[in-house]
């Protein structure tokens, strides 16, 4: 049985998320272009697939991008890119915090802690390869979670009752774990991932 609902023409997507507006779910769609959102409840509901909005400039390379939930129908899509981090605001059209220049970013994740308060995560390709960390509400940058050794490559965030969890992995093969609250590593690095005892250029996409 075909159970396919909805098919757009959105060119080649690399990325894919959902975001809650006021309208409803959105498909967040991504590529080296920019990043679109769809009309996602409507195509559900048998309604023709439609773009509700498309970020206004072509980004120096998506390499991620993560949806920045603020209420049931707010939220700030950030994209991580060659140069760092843009903002971008589905329904006003609008990019509401300055762009965030700290070099490649891999990829992105948000998620609200304890406190109520969304946080972003980014991965950093440049040295001292750091988890970035922004506040979602202001776009102000906060201190870093922790630190590699390496260029990070990837990165998740996970919502606990009394915790906000982030799991950063590099490309030494090396995945730690830290609480974005109070930030310490929950794993230890191994023995032979102390710092400064390797080095690496990055990955190249």
């Amino acid at each position: 049985m075909d159970r396919l609902i909805a098919r757009w023409d959105a060119g080649a997507v690399s990325h894919l998320s959902t975001v809650s507006l006021a309208g409803g779910v959105g498909l967040v769609s991504a590529n080296d272009g920019g990043v679109r959102v769809w009309d996602l409840a409507g195509a559900a509901a048998g309604a023709a697939g439609r773009a509700l909005a498309r970020s206004p400039e072509r980004y120096s390379g998506v390499n991620a991008v993560a949806v920045c939930q603020l209420g049931d129908d707010h939220a700030v899509i950030a994209v991580a890119t060659e140069d760092g981090v843009s903002w971008w605001d589905p329904v006003t059209g609008t990019e509401p915090y300055p762009e965030a220049d700290v070099g490649t970013v891999w990829d992105v994740a948000a998620a609200a802690g304890p406190d109520g308060r969304a946080r972003l995560f980014a991965a950093a390709h440049t040295q001292p390869w750091p988890v970035h960390c922004w506040d979602c509400t202001t776009g102000q940058e906060l201190p870093p979670v922790g630190y590699h050794d390496i260029c990070v490559m990837a990165v998740a965030a996970l919502t606990l009752p009394d915790q906000l969890l982030v799991t950063s992995a590099d490309e030494a093969a090396i995945v730690r774990c830290w609480d974005a609250v109070t930030p310490h590593p929950l794993l230890p690095a191994p023995p032979a991932c102390s710092r400064g005892t390797s080095r690496g250029s990055g990955r190249s996409r």
